[in-house]
């Protein structure tokens, strides 16, 4: 699949159940194979739902049941080797798959409402309450902080987790 060539951000490439898309200023629809994915665009899925998109910068998202996010930005331009993407998740089980499309040096960032995750070529997981986000990482490693403590950041290697709870620093002994 030619990513040059696409035409918006990204793409669903599976779903099931009740999963919906909301472009910015218009109504939810009903998610369907190839629905495009624009900043702007809340994805959200209900209790039997769920969807995968893929980006053009070779990123995968993943939304499992009872999930929100927004598309907050997506900068991505092959010709320049720049990438710039964040996602705000506001409840939810989260999956990031993050290609290594031109390094590690690239800027992919989770936003909750507690915490932040940084990520570049990293597989990372997350679950996301009001109160608490739990960040796990299944390949490479990322950093992370709450976002009430962003000078006390975590590193988080493969195979670990961290949970940063609202009103307590990350700590790499959690």
């Amino acid at each position: 699949m030619p990513f040059l060539a696409w035409s918006s951000a990204g793409q669903v490439v599976d779903f099931k159940g009740d999963a919906f898309i909301t472009p910015k200023g218009a109504s939810a629809k009903m998610a369907t194979m190839k629905f495009p994915i624009e900043v702007g665009d809340m994805i959200e899925t209900k209790t039997t739902g769920s969807i995968k998109i893929l980006f053009a910068d070779d990123t995968i998202l993943t939304l499992k049941e009872n999930s929100k996010t927004l598309i907050t930005e997506f900068l991505f331009n092959a010709d320049a080797k720049k990438r710039k993407s964040v996602f705000s998740i506001f409840s939810g089980k989260i999956r990031k798959t993050v290609g290594k499309y031109f390094g590690d040096d690239q800027q992919v960032e989770i936003k909750t409402s507690t915490a932040v995750a940084g990520i570049r070529g990293t597989d990372v997981g997350a679950l996301v309450t009001a109160k608490q986000t739990t960040f796990f990482c299944f390949d490479g490693n990322f950093f992370s902080y709450n976002i009430a403590f962003p000078e006390k950041v975590v590193n988080v290697n493969e195979g670990l987790g961290i949970d940063i709870e609202k009103g307590f620093a990350a700590s790499s002994d959690q």
